[in-house]
């Protein structure tokens, strides 16, 4: 299913990079940057490869607070483009290690 190849994917290509928990259902899975890691930043240059995530700031009360979570579709996708997706964040991961 979908879910298990999103996981999949992140593990493959973000393993060492974020931390998640896989959720038990859902369309989305949240994934949480390193602490000196710009999220806004980050969120910029998944965009420059053509890659929407949210911003976990989006769902803050005040969208100005700090935060270092993203939030990654895994409904929406098709196969490939979960697989192609997450291979291009962790090229963007890549910058920052």
């Amino acid at each position: 299913n979908k879910l298990n190849l999103m996981c999949e994917c992140i593990d493959e290509h973000l393993g060492d990079f974020v931390e998640y928990v896989k959720p038990e259902g859902g369309l989305f899975v949240w994934c949480k940057l390193p602490d000196d890691v710009n999220m806004l930043e980050f969120v910029k240059k998944a965009v420059e490869k053509n890659v929407a995530v949210v911003p976990g700031n989006a769902f803050l009360m005040d969208d100005t607070q700090e935060s270092h979570y993203i939030r990654l579709n895994f409904s929406t996708p098709t196969d490939d483009g979960i697989i192609n997706g997450v291979k291009a964040l962790g090229e963007v991961a890549k910058l920052y290690r």
